[in-house]
């Protein structure tokens, strides 16, 4: 994966102390992006937070401090977001922004949310003007002051009329919600034994999964902070090959059913009927994917190779005119290119599972969004092995391999046996 984005609730940078510490926590995890809460710093500490930021290659926005309490910070590295626009507030920091690899600009969002349930109601209903204004991808991270549901605290009782406006901003903004890997809760209170809440959080538009891999957060080692930082990371990481997939499209491609009904007669297998069915069924997905992998290129590219074959042979009608040969060639493409968005289509509502989708709707990007979205959600990108957190894919791949080759492997062992003499045969 690449570098992660992390928000972190400081409790206060005043000290050199905190200052040290956050940039140690900086220079060692390497963030792209670093959204800072209750930094409590002053106008009279704008240029050291200019020095420290230039001192570890990053660009930064700064709210100061109201009164004694909050500040925020947000430090970015410039080949990570090229910043177009800055909005502030006094409770966040908003980044219209290029991100490589995403259409259009995105728009990342610190945010600190307020004590009072009176301020945290206006504080939402001024993000969702602001995430409804953007058309684009967005990133929101911070300390909201606010759960989203009461199992994400620990002694603190029923939702608070905050708590409820937060879960509406989520909800009406469409905002997705990952699970907090390595931790339940975010905060714990130094005061009150056993009180915690999971307040700190990233929340992410749909439209990012388009464009990136292997979301995960995770809460990081508590430290001198009450609140625990929170990496967000996505990329693309290698856990081997995926699984064989059989497509519902196939069926109703030309000779397919006849091409596995003679594939099935052809492959012979001896030995009981369980491991004749294994076998089978072995050697019919290897033919079905060489089959597959013979059609050439499907999906967009074939889409695309159509849309460019269409687009010459209109060119060519206005030259040398509407001829029966050009006709006839035409609608043979275009027959092809609409099979081709049907199977597209088709696709992406399986992989979706979305069999309540109806004929005639078009919006394959939505599928697609679902496909991730739900995807990101169940993702294993940790597992626990003798007591061990692996994390590294190839860890996690081997871990699970060994597993299951221990669970099915044969092992040897004495069977009891029973030894009869003059023993009367059943027929006799």
């Amino acid at each position: 994966m690449g570098n992660p984005w992390v928000t972190w609730n400081v409790r206060g940078m005043g000290r050199s102390t905190k200052h040290m510490v956050v940039k140690n926590h900086i220079s060692f995890t390497k963030p792209g992006v670093v959204m800072i809460q209750e930094s409590k710093l002053g106008p009279d500490r704008e240029n050291v937070v200019d020095s420290w930021a230039k001192s570890m290659g990053m660009n930064h926005r700064m709210v100061q401090e109201n009164g004694s309490a909050g500040g925020i910070i947000t430090l970015w590295r410039g080949n990570v977001l090229e910043v177009i626009q800055t909005i502030t507030d006094q409770s966040f920091i908003a980044l219209v922004a290029k991100l490589h690899n995403a259409e259009g600009l995105v728009l990342v969002v610190n945010v600190y949310g307020p004590h009072s349930d009176a301020e945290r109601f206006v504080l939402f209903t001024r993000l969702a003007e602001l995430l409804n204004e953007h058309n684009g991808g967005v990133f929101v991270g911070g300390d909201f002051n606010a759960v989203l549901k009461e199992n994400e605290q620990k002694g603190g009782g029923a939702l608070s009329l905050g708590d409820i406006a937060f879960r509406q901003f989520v909800n009406d903004a469409c905002l997705v919600d990952l699970p907090m890997q390595k931790g339940e809760f975010t905060w714990s209170s130094t005061r009150n034994d056993g009180v915690g809440s999971r307040l700190d959080r990233w929340l992410l538009s749909e439209d990012v999964f388009l464009w990136f891999n292997n979301f995960n957060q995770c809460a990081l080692d508590w430290g001198i902070s009450d609140h625990r930082a929170v990496a967000l990371h996505f990329g693309v990481d290698d856990y081997g090959p995926k699984p064989f997939k059989f497509f519902n499209h196939w069926v109703i491609e030309d000779g397919f059913n006849e091409l596995v009904e003679g594939w099935w007669s052809s492959i012979v297998v001896e030995g009981w009927g369980g491991f004749v069915l294994m076998q089978k069924l072995k050697e019919l997905k290897v033919r079905i994917k060489e089959w597959s992998k013979s059609r050439g290129v499907w999906g967009v590219q074939r889409i695309r190779e159509l849309d460019e074959k269409v687009h010459k042979v209109m060119a060519r009608m206005e030259v040398e005119g509407s001829t029966e040969s050009l006709r006839t060639e035409r609608i043979t493409i275009m027959g092809e290119l609409w099979k081709a968005y049907r199977v597209e289509e088709a696709t992406w509502i399986q992989k979706s599972r979305l069999q309540w989708a109806r004929e005639g709707d078009r919006n394959t990007k939505f599928y697609h969004r679902v496909c991730k979205v739900r995807s990101a959600k169940k993702a294993i990108t940790q597992i626990r092995s003798e007591g061990r957190l692996l994390e590294d894919p190839q860890s996690v791949k081997n871990a699970v391999r060994d597993h299951f080759k221990s669970f099915f492997a044969h092992v040897a062992a004495n069977r009891p046996s029973i030894q009869c003499q003059n023993s009367t045969k059943v027929d006799e």
